[in-house]
């Protein structure tokens, strides 16, 4: 399930000088868990090494609606997606 419409906060990460220098740019998905208030408590990112760092701490700083499935809070799983665009640099 993709998150990103359903974040209320959801900061953009710090593009790396690291990959800047090198010119890397793409997606990075992060599989995120968030807990029962909404906050993240897992965050683990796929794309390139040089921007997963980045992408997981911008993710830790996300934060969700509580969830509630029959009257109860749940924790929910899913991603967020990132793009790292040297453009807009």
């Amino acid at each position: 399930m993709v998150l990103n419409n359903k974040a209320q906060k959801k900061p953009s990460p710090v593009y790396p000088a690291a990959a800047i220098a090198e010119r890397v740019s793409g997606q990075v998905s992060v599989l995120v868990i968030y807990d029962e208030t909404g906050h993240v408590i897992s965050a683990t990112a796929f794309g390139d090494k040089l921007l997963k760092e980045a992408a997981e701490k911008a993710a830790y700083q996300a934060v969700f609606p509580p969830t509630s499935v029959n009257g109860k809070r749940v924790k929910v799983r899913g991603y967020l997606t990132y793009e790292f665009d040297l453009h807009e640099k």
